[in-house]
């Protein structure tokens, strides 16, 4: 389990095809966190993240107080700082 604080701020927004350090920390959110296992841990941000990514926008959009991308946005499947924030909501610190 992650055990330190994410500053949502300072992580960029992250699109299919983007790799590094930043997807890596994405992916083991999503496996860890939110149990998507079929999420792919190899910072790169491929098919598999980005339908982690989908999904997570679809299921916790009604859950957190701000609006997640919805699936007529462009932005729908990246993370930006609003789906950074509300990946953040259940680390515990």
């Amino acid at each position: 389990m992650i055990s330190t604080s994410i500053d949502t701020n300072t992580l960029p927004t992250l699109k299919e095809g983007d790799s590094g350090l930043s997807v890596k920390l994405l992916q083991k959110l999503l496996i860890e966190i939110y149990d998507y296992d079929y999420v792919v841990y190899d910072a790169y941000f491929g098919n598999p993240t980005k339908q982690a990514v989908q999904q997570f926008q679809r299921e916790y959009d009604h859950t957190v107080e701000y609006k997640l991308p919805e699936p007529s946005y462009n932005d729908y499947g990246m993370v930006n700082q609003i789906t950074w924030q509300a990946l953040a909501e259940n680390i515990s610190c």
